[in-house]
């Protein structure tokens, strides 16, 4: 199988911001390990579980600028769209940002698809039943 493209556009570590962390030992019931090595720890499903689970935020992206979360379970329904896709057409090519929502955001992949045909990457972080996670990046 050929290396996946858009792998590059990932962050591919995160790292532990001592400062944040109260060693609560939550990260390390989902990603046993994680505090091996606090400056590398690489991106994998238990360590984005760690992440969202971390109730200081102390772990964090380690390469560049972190990414950009929008919790739209806050916001009235007939706004989160728009806000959504203006948020896309601020991003440059590779950059990407989180949506976190209350149910499955499948009709706001197919609305991109149709309005933003071949500038969208999407990839699930987590898939409910309480919270969806997702990772809507631009490829051009």
């Amino acid at each position: 199988m050929p290396p996946d493209p858009t792998s590059a556009l990932r962050p591919t570590a995160m790292r532990v911001d001592p400062e944040a962390c109260i060693e609560c030992g939550i990260c390390e019931e989902i990603a046993p390990g994680i505090g091996a090595a606090p400056e590398h720890v690489p991106v994998t499903r238990q360590t984005l579980e760690a992440m969202a689970a971390c109730p200081t935020g102390a772990l964090r992206w380690s390469e560049g600028e972190p990414m950009k979360q929008i919790d739209v379970r806050t916001i009235r329904p007939r706004d989160r769209h728009p806000l959504l896709f203006q948020a896309f057409d601020d991003l440059e090519a590779g950059q990407a940002f989180e949506l976190v929502n209350d149910h499955d955001p499948k009709p706001l992949y197919y609305q991109f698809q149709a309005e933003r045909p071949g500038l969208l990457e999407w990839e699930y972080l987590e898939q409910g039943p309480e919270t969806w996670r997702v990772r809507i990046g631009k490829t051009a």
